[in-house]
């Protein structure tokens, strides 16, 4: 059983470690009552409530996760790691590296689905998280948060959704998990040691005042500061679904860029043919909209 905040210090050790390494998987019962929010969340989950906050290394939405519940970490060195021959990019590591998790719930009695976005689906009732991030060397990281016992406490996205437990234990739960990740790569895969420690990621993106803008799974937020009409500085904030090196990096690339809507466009565009490249619950035309509403407000 790994600790809430053990289990986000394990996945960053594992990605850090997967840039150079073997492909690994980390599936575990949690305990300590946490309000994970998503990497890019400024707020959210648990504010006032006097509960424990931390950020995991996944964007998206926040959950609630304690006893009960189950973490998920697949580290890879590339998002086609386990796919000799079929070459993908980290765009569609969510899309492929859920089928294990899906073929272990469905071990449970009830098919799940994936149907996009960020939940997993056991009939009518959404029973898991799911999310990404990666390095800039390629590797990534497909998480999930599975509410074995207890359903996972999300916020309702536009359109809603019920989150419900599989009502199986937490210990059955991970059994199954590993054992369809084993069917799904085709490779036994034996119980590893203690998983390495990275950082944990800091209490979210840097403070200022943020503009947002409704967006598939929540809200995107953007901070902006002009100067001589020029952007100076520029800090993407919400619900969204990117590599935190990717992110960091489009910032960075969005530096001295013009308020309009084709030069953003094109900066974005080059950023999306980075090795780390992905983007998920938001357009990249959503983040050129919200550039230019955080950019007008200064004019």
């Amino acid at each position: 059983m790994l600790d809430a905040c053990a289990f986000v210090r394990a996945e960053a050790g594992l990605l850090a470690a997967a840039a150079g390494g073997e492909p690994a998987l980390l599936v575990a019962p949690l305990d300590g009552e946490t309000a994970l929010r998503g990497r890019h969340q400024r707020e959210g989950l648990g504010d006032g409530a006097g509960a424990r906050v931390a950020w995991r290394l996944g964007g998206g939405r926040a959950a609630f996760v304690g006893r009960g519940s189950v973490g998920l970490a697949l580290a890879l060195p590339r998002a086609d790691a386990l796919s000799p021959g079929d070459h993908f990019g980290p765009e569609r590591v969510i899309n492929r590296h859920v089928r294990g998790l899906l073929r272990g719930l469905s071990r449970l009695g009830t098919p799940a689905r994936y149907l996009g976005r960020d939940s997993v689906r056991v009939g009518s009732r959404a029973v898991a998280l799911v999310s990404q991030d990666g390095a800039a060397s390629g590797a990534v990281l497909f998480e999930a948060l599975v509410g074995a016992e207890r359903p996972p406490v999300v916020p309702a996205a536009r359109g809603g959704e019920p989150w419900a437990a599989l009502e199986a234990s937490a210990v059955r739960t991970v059994e199954e998990i590993i054992s369809g990740y084993a069917n799904a790569t085709g490779a036994p895969l034996e119980p590893a040691g203690a998983p390495p420690e990275g950082p944990a990621p800091d209490a979210g993106p840097r403070a200022g005042h943020y503009v947002g803008r409704s967006v598939a799974i929540g809200r995107l937020e953007v901070s902006v500061r002009l100067e001589r009409g020029r952007i100076a500085a520029v800090s993407f904030a919400g619900e969204l679904i990117a590599p935190a090196s990717w992110l960091e990096a489009t910032e960075a690339a969005l530096l001295g860029a013009a308020p309009a809507a084709g030069e953003l466009g094109a900066v974005i565009a080059r950023c999306l043919e980075r090795a780390d490249a992905a983007l998920l619950g938001a357009l990249p035309e959503d983040l050129v909209l919200a550039v230019l509403g955080a950019a007008a407000e200064q004019t």
